[in-house]
């Protein structure tokens, strides 16, 4: 499995997951989730759950953030078989954009 954050901005996380399902089912489905970090619960993105073809590579952008908060993101990774493993990556702090005026 593998789990990357490519762009952090001031409202929104953007991540890649992919995974190979080495049992022959193949992988169907990730859902994407976030929490405000210090919060209890994880929430699913807007659109949060993306199905693919077999063990394709998804990228999904959390939007609406807060600026300058720290979010904790997961994505479980479901096979056909109904198979579900979770990977997480660190804490992502959402950047504040400064406007260079000339």
């Amino acid at each position: 499995e593998r789990l990357e954050v490519k762009a952090v901005m001031s409202k929104t996380i953007v991540v890649e997951a992919g995974a190979k399902d080495n049992g022959g089912s193949g992988i169907y489905q990730y859902i994407f989730k976030y929490k405000l970090s210090g919060t209890g619960t994880y929430e699913t993105g807007e659109l949060g759950e993306i199905t693919v073809s077999n063990d394709e590579t998804c990228r999904y952008s959390f939007k609406g953030l807060e600026t300058n908060a720290s979010y904790d993101i997961l994505v479980e990774i479901r096979d056909k078989a109904g198979n579900k493993k979770t990977v997480t990556v660190d804490t992502y702090v959402t950047k504040e954009w400064v406007a260079k005026v000339r």
